[in-house]
């Protein structure tokens, strides 16, 4: 399932059509064994959502995050970093679907674990508190086609997972981790 992932990370700029495939043997080889990694199954999920995101395809996108979420919270801690950016994932796909709703939901449980995790002035809440703040809107202000870039540009780089070593940046741009 790995060399799976390897594969469609690989190939994920260059020819998407082929990275999706990777992705859905590694979600078949890791839906069959007896103890799934639901980390991994996870990843493999975001990374479906965000090529899913990259060509406007939302409910296929959203269809990804939430079961990425699913599988993170079978294996993490309810305050864990990597929840929250999958949080905010599933809210961004939310957004792009029109769900506004369920996607400030989403952004807001995400930033209530940024918080448990970080002092107020750290610098990661600091920026991920703006980043948030700048999705979470009302909806006669939504912007349908804004989420779907958004989704395609916060790719989550879980090889290196490293939560000290986040950048972030305006929600127009992205949050990197």
């Amino acid at each position: 399932a790995r060399v799976q992932m390897i594969m469609g990370e690989f190939l994920q700029e260059e020819a998407p059509d082929r990275a999706m495939e990777y992705y859905k043997k590694a979600v078949a080889i890791l839906s069959e064994v007896t103890r799934p990694d639901y980390r991994l199954l996870s990843r493999c999920y975001s990374a479906m959502a965000d090529l899913h995101a990259r060509n406007n395809m939302t409910d296929s996108a959203l269809q990804c995050d939430e079961k990425a979420v699913k599988n993170l919270r079978l294996c993490s801690q309810s305050d864990h970093i990597d929840l929250a950016i999958a949080l905010k994932n599933l809210g961004t796909s939310f957004r792009a679907t029109g769900d506004v709703s369920r996607a400030n939901e989403c952004f807001e449980e995400s930033l209530a674990i940024y918080q448990k995790n970080y002092p107020t002035g750290h610098v990661a809440m600091r920026l991920y508190n703006t980043v948030i703040s700048a999705l979470i809107e009302p909806s006669s202000q939504m912007n349908t086609e804004e989420p779907a870039q958004l989704q395609s540009t916060c790719a989550i780089d879980d090889e290196t997972n490293d939560s000290s070593a986040q950048q972030m940046t305006s929600a127009s741009t992205c949050v990197i981790l």
